[in-house]
């Protein structure tokens, strides 16, 4: 099923292809960030996010689309956390940080909706700054609402993550990026598909300090910059006041 909402969807995103030419000189994926970037002590929990899942899980059973680190799930005293990644390393990541938090962990490897026949119902499922990297959002946010017996929880960035970066691509490759999709945009899709859902916002503070050599890899990536460009790309961020986060938490019951 599509719909014109995500169409729409399809078209901003779209809008975020990399020139040919910067993306030939990137030494590591753009899209994907190395595994360290997700372990649960640089990514703690968003408050309005374990608080709605907590409220539909009474101690029962979750399936984490995009588990990543299991920042979204490992901490919530599910009696199981189904974890669905479509990359080892990250579903390794997992793995390592649910056997030092002591939660049960089914992990399953590949893409949603791929592999939803491989995971099954739970009482909440939650997807946590998945959204923005799927193209075909209206299967992927059907197979997300038919696998909750209770509860869908869904956590992104106000806007696309990306947008964050808009100074730096002027910066270092003289660009302007897109801004959408939103979460506005994400909200409309679901109300295509007959799913009404609630919003909470939730600001993450910004971090304190110095920049750290896990920012500098960060943005040096997703800018498809070579390493040796990292003293730029650390004085930019030192250049660059450091603001909050805006996320959004939205959710719904399915019973």
């Amino acid at each position: 099923m599509t719909t014109a909402a995500g169409d729409h969807w399809r078209a901003q995103l779209e809008g975020w292809a990399i020139p040919r030419e910067i993306l030939e000189r990137a030494e590591a994926s753009p899209w994907h960030l190395p595994p360290g970037c997700f372990a649960l002590s640089a990514n703690p929990p968003t408050p309005t996010t374990t608080d709605r899942c907590l409220q539909a899980l009474d101690g029962g059973t979750v399936l984490d689309v995009g588990i990543g680190g299991g920042r979204a799930s490992l901490h919530l005293g599910a009696s199981t956390v189904i974890g669905v990644d479509a990359r080892p390393a990250m579903l390794d990541r997992a793995v390592e940080e649910a056997s030092r938090t002591g939660a049960h962990l089914m992990p399953v490897l590949g893409e949603w909706p791929d592999v939803a026949d491989q995971a099954p119902h739970a009482d909440v499922v939650v997807c946590s700054h998945v959204a923005y990297n799927v193209q075909q959002i209206e299967a992927f946010l059907t197979a997300l609402h038919e696998h909750a017996t209770r509860r869908v929880v869904l956590e992104v960035d106000a806007s696309h993550p990306m947008t964050r970066t808009r100074p730096a691509w002027r910066t270092f490759w003289g660009i302007d990026r897109p801004i959408g999709p939103s979460w506005e945009d994400l909200a409309q899709v679901l109300r295509d598909l007959g799913i009404e859902p609630l919003s909470e916002d939730y600001l993450v503070p910004a971090h304190k300090g110095a920049v750290t050599d896990d920012e500098v890899v960060r943005l040096r990536t997703r800018l498809c910059l070579s390493p040796d460009r990292d003293q730029e790309v650390r004085a930019f961020l030192e250049a660059t006041p450091r603001t909050p986060r805006h996320v959004v938490t939205l959710w719904w019951d399915t019973a």
